[in-house]
């Protein structure tokens, strides 16, 4: 009985030594982030973790949303770069209605409106989304003070700021009702993220399902680091 209680013990040492190597694994991965440095994965949960006492929107969707905005390559912050071409700057490729906005933004922030990588047009639409969270800057704006108060700064937020767009994504999730919890509020909240509207088209509908599934696969990774 000793030894097979030794050998019980080993194999659980054993386990639990290779599920804490993989826990750490997970954590120091590096989680890739549209128009700006890619931080770790330990340190973006971190900043979801602290946006869900605020919001009560699951960090796992938060992170898929930016997973999903970070490989879809048809909208990337191409544009508005200082090699690009006038034809590409944001004067010519934001609404305008959002150019007061992006003036104020960069003006608040010490940032040349010039320079500073923008999402292009795609095939339908306008571009001028900035940073990770894909903000358009009336957008970022009117959200702007709730943003400030979760990071706990005064001013405007920069939406370049990993922490800041992390937030800003879980506040603005929480406002398409994802904070209600749930398959259907979670693929309806994702969907509106992307189009404005709850899914019901199919390339909007395939964005809301490409989310929901890489937030699964967000948890699971969660769920080993929690343990």
């Amino acid at each position: 009985m000793l030894s097979i209680s030794e050998k019980k013990e080993k194999d659980y040492q054993k386990l639990a030594a290779e599920k804490k190597a993989q826990a750490e694994k997970i954590r120091a991965a590096l989680f890739l982030l549209r128009d700006t440095d890619a931080i770790k994965f330990g340190t973006a949960l971190n900043y979801a973790e602290i946006a869900e006492k605020i919001t009560g929107v699951r960090p796992a969707l938060v992170l898929a949303i930016l997973k999903q905005e970070t490989n879809l390559g048809g909208n990337v912050g191409t544009c508005n770069r200082i090699s690009d071409p006038s034809s590409k700057s944001w004067e010519n490729i934001m609404n305008p209605r959002d150019h007061s906005s992006y003036k104020r933004i960069t003006s608040a922030l010490g940032i040349n409106t010039f320079g500073t990588p923008l999402s292009c047009p795609q095939k339908i639409g306008w571009g001028g989304a900035m940073g990770p969270s894909q903000f358009i800057p009336s957008t970022w704006e009117l959200f702007a003070k709730r943003i400030a108060n979760a990071v706990g700064i005064d001013g405007m937020p920069n939406p370049w700021d990993p922490f800041h767009a992390i937030s800003a994504t879980s506040i603005y999730l929480a406002n398409l009702g994802a904070s209600k919890g749930g398959y259907t509020a979670e693929r309806n909240a994702a969907c509106r993220y992307f189009s404005g509207s709850s899914c019901g088209r199919k390339h909007i509908t395939q964005y809301g399902n490409s989310v929901i599934n890489l937030a699964k696969k967000i948890q699971v990774d969660i769920d080993l680091i929690r343990d």
